[in-house]
């Protein structure tokens, strides 16, 4: 709890790595995709800490029934992998390593005709943003679209701010704020248009491409979606900022958009809102077939609203491209390339104009951290102003060394955390493995089972006297025994020898045993006989296991963060976990078997 508090003040930043929304709960942010991860909690007290931190209410801590690192998960799969993204190759070592994934740069059908620009270095962070505001102002002066890329909603609702008091610009924003994630589909709409500023936190996984002068189908779509629901949908009209609204919808069009309402009123009635989405999007898919009357009616307001807005967007796509296409800028290196060429990738789309520029400063914390200062000292000897970027491919390729050398070391940090998920991974397939055995077992597999488990339950009995403390260990062991089961088996010379040998399938095998074994199951039928005696065993067998599984989860990770501090003992952190790991599952299943049995001998007592 301790490193939970320290990691929550020191480590995670609010409007970077979580958020806080209207109903005052702490909602976790993708670093990658800058979206809000719904139904995401931090585990292990981090998140009841983040809550302390931001002087909120503290929720219940959740245990987890449950876990898997996405390596281990994806590696499940029978069939074969395969994905395809614009950004794998950077990271192709790392998908051969653990995937087995070899990655095939497939060429583009056009080609590429962005321009991407050397980085502009300043000194300082407030020179860096100052530059990157008067680009955009004077980009947008000329008409062109621009798309901002920040790291964090701190820094986009900050960059917005400086556009709106020193430029007079009002911006699009795209963030993880639940507000504005749900214009998302608007905003990338209107992204490309003439004059249009965006401000985006990341942009991975938005799953649209920004057209330049605008794309009058996704127009249309989000249109008609905003009329049904019964909005005006004036923002999609035009571009924030501009003094006129350059789309113009006919009475003609107006008129399909109020039949297309009726009928959707009509077929969704009081699940409207929820509604309207789907329909809409059955509507615009052109290989849809339905003769559904509000479906048809959407579809003719759709393709009139985009035959409407498409000729002055067809203008001002020929605008756009006269300008040089969309103008992407970025405000920091992220610690992934991918995020960063992501972000280039915007621009250029299909063989379209376009280019890109990154303003960084040696102060960021990327550079800080991981090796900048030698870019400093060179800029501090040729006494380069603080308003003066140094733009050079030399420093550009300097940068990209700290920038690799960052993704080195989060790739390490990955590979390590697999490297001990792999021994949580073998516990993982044991267990459910013997979990479906128990769900999938007929009446005389339960039972044999369950002989087995009586016999794991004595095994262990045995072990916890200590011979050499106790002047008679077998009374002990009969007394220990007979308050277990009621009554203690009578042991045979050959079960007690399976019994010093540790033996459970020869143990199992003895007499003794079985007949406890069958008197246990017997009781329990005459007590509860709705319900076979096997069948009882079996659903308190997977209570158990369930409810201990999820103790040793935590138990695993309390372990694992143990281990970590073992390296100032000059011991190997992952070899230790490995034998403490082994050792608390052991001591797992044996506590499954033997609570298992002791609630069955429990209920047979009741009955």
């Amino acid at each position: 709890f301790l490193l939970s508090a320290l990691r929550a003040k020191e480590l995670l930043e609010k409007d970077r790595d979580y958020l806080i929304d209207e109903a005052q709960q702490v909602k976790l942010v993708d670093a990658f995709s800058g979206r809000v991860l719904e139904g995401r909690r931090y585990a292990d007290g981090l998140q009841q800490a983040v809550e302390a931190k931001e002087r909120l209410p503290c929720s219940n801590q959740t245990r987890p029934s449950a876990q898997v690192t996405f390596q281990s998960l994806f590696r499940t799969v029978p069939t074969r992998l395969a994905g395809m993204t614009g950004t794998a190759a950077s990271d192709a070592k790392e998908l051969n390593d653990v995937y087995s994934l070899v990655v095939v740069p497939i060429p583009t059908a056009l080609p590429v005709a962005r321009k991407d620009y050397d980085d502009a270095v300043y000194q300082t962070i407030d020179a860096k943003n100052r530059a990157a505001a008067a680009e955009v102002a004077r980009q947008h002066k000329e008409g062109r679209p621009v798309l901002v890329g920040t790291t964090s909603v701190e820094a986009s609702d900050a960059f917005v701010e400086r556009l709106r008091n020193d430029y007079g610009l009002d911006c699009e924003v795209l963030s993880a704020r639940p507000d504005v994630a749900k214009r998302e589909g608007a905003v990338v709409a209107q992204a490309g248009r003439l004059g249009a500023v965006t401000v985006a936190t990341n942009m991975a996984g938005r799953g649209t491409d920004i057209k330049l002068g605008g794309s009058a189908s996704d127009v249309a779509r989000l249109y008609v979606e905003e009329r049904l629901r019964g909005g005006d949908g004036a923002d999609l009209l035009g571009v924030r900022g501009r003094d006129e609204s350059l789309l113009e919808i006919s009475a003609a069009t107006h008129d399909l958009v109020a039949e297309a309402r009726k009928a959707a009123v009509e077929l969704l009635e009081d699940e409207l809102e929820e509604g309207v989405a789907d329909l809409v999007a059955l509507a615009a898919d052109g290989r849809a077939v339905s003769k559904a009357p509000a479906v048809l009616a959407c579809r003719k307001a759709v393709d009139a609203v985009a035959g409407d807005v498409g000729e002055v967007l067809k203008e001002e796509k020929q605008q756009v491209e006269a300008l040089g296409g969309l103008y992407v800028v970025g405000t920091e290196r992220h610690e992934s390339v991918r995020v960063d060429d992501q972000l280039r990738g915007r621009s250029g789309r299909q063989g379209d104009a376009g280019a890109s520029r990154f303003f960084v400063s040696v102060k960021d914390p990327m550079f800080v951290n991981f090796g900048g200062e030698r870019i400093a000292n060179m800029m501090k000897t040729f006494r380069v102003g603080d308003d003066l970027p140094v733009e050079a491919k030399t420093v550009t390729e300097a940068l990209s060394k700290i920038q690799r050398k960052v993704e080195d070391f989060n790739a390490e940090q990955r590979t390590n955390v697999l490297k001990f998920d792999d021994v949580q991974d073998g516990q993982r397939r044991a267990l459910y493995a013997t979990r479906r055995r128990l769900l999938l077992a007929d009446g005389d597999e339960a039972s044999s089972t369950f002989t087995r488990w009586v016999a794991d339950s004595i095994i262990a009995t045995a072990r916890s006297v200590d011979r050499e403390k106790v002047d008679d260990p077998d009374a002990l062991l009969a007394t220990r025994l007979g308050q277990f089961f009621g009554k203690a088996p009578a042991l045979d010379a050959s079960a007690s020898k399976a019994l010093r040998d540790g033996d459970a399938d020869a143990l199992a095998a003895a007499p003794a045993v079985a007949a406890l074994a069958g008197d246990i199951l017997e009781r329990v039928g005459v007590a509860r006989p709705m319900r076979p005696a096997a069948e009882s065993f079996t659903k308190v067998a997977l209570l158990r296991l369930d409810a201990l599984w999820a103790e040793h989860l935590l138990n695993m990770n309390y372990l694992k963060e143990n281990v970590q501090l073992r390296t100032l003992q000059q011991t190997d952190p992952f070899q230790e976990y490995q034998r403490e790991g082994y050792d608390l599952f052991q001591a797992l299943q044996t506590r499954v078997r033997a609570d298992a049995v002791f609630s069955m001998v429990q209920m047979a007592r009741a009955g």
